[in-house]
């Protein structure tokens, strides 16, 4: 009895943890709250994902004011960009991105090369991935989110990735080269 309560004991460890692990759910009307860095200031960020899909998402954001705006991303973006929009807010304005350049999300471009071989450049810098379970397990809203932990090469930056093949959304970078750093801080539905 007791060889069979210890051969099943990892088996069910193993269960929980996976369960303890959850993904995000993209669809209209999900709500991502970050808190974004860029040099000497602290700005909360709200994001409405107003509409989403493979080949568009447009997103209302706000500050702590409320004030915001719309980004939209079209499929030019989101299939392949290879920098990030790291400028100042555009408030009142409707902007959409320009083919090389998403915001909070890798590309599709930038995921096939992450998974074909581990590392993808994004605006100029190799990111490679850095094998470390804990490191690459994040937490939001009390939920362990599985992540994939990328590290620069060239500066030590390092990049949280949603690990989601639709939408590998940005979750946390810090010591950005872009100067900017952020962190999704909530998930509301």
């Amino acid at each position: 009895m007791k060889s069979i309560s210890l051969a099943i004991c990892p088996i069910f460890c193993v269960v929980l943890l996976q369960a303890q692990t959850n993904s995000v759910e993209f669809k209209n009307g999900i709500v991502l709250e970050y808190t974004v860095y860029p040099p000497g200031i602290t700005f909360p960020l709200t994001i409405v994902m107003d509409s989403v899909s493979a080949n568009f998402i447009s997103m209302t954001w706000t500050n702590a004011n409320g004030i915001g705006g719309r980004y939209i991303l079209t499929a030019a973006s989101l299939h392949n960009a290879d920098s990030a929009y790291w400028g100042p807010p555009d408030y009142n304005q409707e902007v959409v991105m320009n083919p090389g350049t998403s915001l909070l999300f890798l590309s599709q471009k930038q995921w096939r090369e992450l998974k074909r071989n581990s590392q993808t450049v994004m605006d100029g810098h190799t990111y490679r991935v850095k094998r470390t379970a804990d490191e690459s397990q994040l937490t939001i809203n009390g939920n362990r989110l599985n992540a994939i932990l990328l590290e620069s090469i060239h500066t030590g930056a390092r990049l949280w990735i949603l690990d989601n093949a639709n939408f590998p959304l940005m979750l946390k970078i810090e010591n950005n080269p872009m100067m900017v750093d952020l962190e999704l801080t909530a998930i509301k539905n």
